[in-house]
């Protein structure tokens, strides 16, 4: 459906004219966080542990000239905040090509107009005015919308390394009693696996935590380019807003030198209760081509013996990267199948669009998404 047609069915099921639609779909001001963060509240109140004004302020302009790195696109119905969507001014490469687009999140609707396909039409709305547009990750509400209104790429894949067994083997055997008994025999064999999958791992690497990216790291990202791979255009302004300056997750850096100079970083996080947590994400990672398997290694060996110092019950990682996955297949990390680690792509240019569907390989991390530790 054209987005016209779909504005002139929307503005009639709300009452309004399509230019009355059109007029109030627009970027947020300050003025509209305090109904940001209500609509927020409302839909997702409980699972909002965080700061959302902080957290809301840190990705979206909300009129600011010095803050985010999109628009938060509020729509306003008779003075009512009716819906929202989130957008991150991203910028796509692969060789010498540049795509500049939109990267779309947080999309929210007052339960009001549930059925009334506002998030659709926001969705194709601003899918229209970037020209060029991805949305990575999806839920059980929005995967329809964005299978109508993108084209999807194949899904991003997620892969777990188990350390603790006891809660897998009671779901396998029905209970925990014989769980219990065999869990110490499988953790065993676990940790002897990990042993030798990270044996001389580190080599001559000299692995330090990073408080902040700086010179080293931008000669870095020059160094991880793969010409052949489409991903999302990286600096240190970027970086170090995305992983240290985000109120919502704490990350835990950590860079590889050899010879002193940085060869690859790793982000990790913790997910699960703050004194407790249940896992380690792998998050983001940045790696010299020219020693890529051997910096990645260290820097999973680093952060899998880090988890198992924490006690937490597993590593996990989503990535969309073909040579990173293939080493996390060598290190005994196991493919998990989920649903909604989707990636999709919008463009009004078919051949731009035709090029980024192409069989090319994609290297996008979750530091590209919204997620976090939710």
């Amino acid at each position: 459906m054209s987005v016209d047609r779909m504005t002139k069915l929307v503005a009639r099921a709300v009452g309004l004219s399509p230019q009355q639609l059109l007029d109030s779909f627009i970027p947020g001001a300050a003025e509209h966080l305090a109904g940001v963060l209500e609509l927020r509240n409302t839909l997702f109140g409980a699972s909002i542990h965080w700061d959302d004004k902080a957290y809301m302020t840190w990705r979206y302009r909300f009129g600011s000239t010095c803050a985010g790195r999109g628009d938060c696109w509020v729509l306003v119905l008779k003075g009512r905040l009716a819906g929202m969507v989130g957008t991150e001014e991203v910028e796509l490469e692969r060789g010498a090509e540049r795509i500049p687009a939109w990267s779309t999140m947080d999309i929210a609707i007052d339960p009001q107009f549930e059925g009334s396909g506002l998030g659709s039409w926001m969705n194709m709305r601003l899918c229209q005015a970037a020209g060029c547009a991805l949305t990575i990750g999806s839920n059980e509400k929005s995967l329809n919308m964005i299978t109508r209104t993108f084209r999807r790429l194949p899904n991003r894949r997620s892969f777990v390394m188990p350390i603790r067994f006891q809660r897998i083997l009671s779901k396998r055997l029905g209970g925990p009693a014989l769980a219990n008994l065999i869990a110490p025999f499988v953790e065993g064999l676990a940790r002897l696996w990990r042993w030798v999958a990270f044996l001389g791992a580190t080599g001559a690497l000299e692995l330090k935590p990073l408080q902040s990216f700086d010179g080293d790291t931008t000669d870095l990202l020059q160094r991880s380019v793969d010409l052949s791979e489409w991903t999302l255009s990286r600096n240190i302004e970027f970086l170090n807003w995305r992983l240290f300056a985000n109120p919502r997750v704490r990350y835990a850096v950590t860079g590889a030198f050899e010879g002193g100079v940085l060869m690859g970083y790793m982000a990790t996080m913790q997910r699960g209760d703050r004194d407790h947590p249940s896992s380690t994400v792998l998050i983001d990672w940045s790696i010299d081509q020219t020693r890529f398997r051997p910096v990645f290694r260290a820097l999973c060996a680093d952060a899998v013996r880090a988890a198992v110092n924490q006690g937490v019950g597993a590593i996990e990682v989503t990535a969309y990267h073909p040579r990173s996955e293939a080493l996390l297949h060598r290190m005994g990390f196991l493919p998990r199948y989920k649903a909604y680690d989707t990636i999709a792509v919008y463009s009004i240019d078919d051949s731009r669009l035709q090029r980024l569907l192409g069989s090319g390989p994609w290297f996008v991390t979750a530091a590209n998404t919204d997620f976090d530790d939710l």
